[in-house]
């Protein structure tokens, strides 16, 4: 723990926390840091918004998985059973190969 930043005036029951990893430094999508000053890089196009071509929307293939389970866990808050049996539905009305057993596992 780092008391370096002990301030007395704030009183001894007060500290400041470093994170030793997180340090808010500007960084680019593998996480190297920029130079100082470097403008950020330019926002993904709407296409690549949709297909999550960069990870955006990971552990989900693309926004409308992403926005699934956001409407079932954060918003619905479904509980998992029923989760489990929409995706059975889903599985028989759209029987892709894979495509609602993928979407089931990333929902877990």
């Amino acid at each position: 723990m780092d008391f370096g930043d002990y301030d007395r005036a704030q009183g001894p029951h007060r500290r400041i926390e470093r994170h030793p990893d997180l340090t808010g430094t500007p960084c680019d999508i593998n996480g190297d840091y920029l130079l100082p000053g470097t403008p950020p890089p330019p926002r993904l196009p709407p296409d690549d918004e949709e297909n999550n071509t960069a990870g955006q929307w990971a552990p989900f293939d693309n926004r409308a998985e992403f926005e699934l389970a956001d409407f079932l866990y954060r918003q619905s808050q479904m509980p998992g059973s029923q989760i489990d049996t929409l995706t059975e539905i889903l599985a028989k009305l759209y029987p892709a190969p894979d495509a609602v057993t993928t979407l089931h596992q990333n929902l877990r």
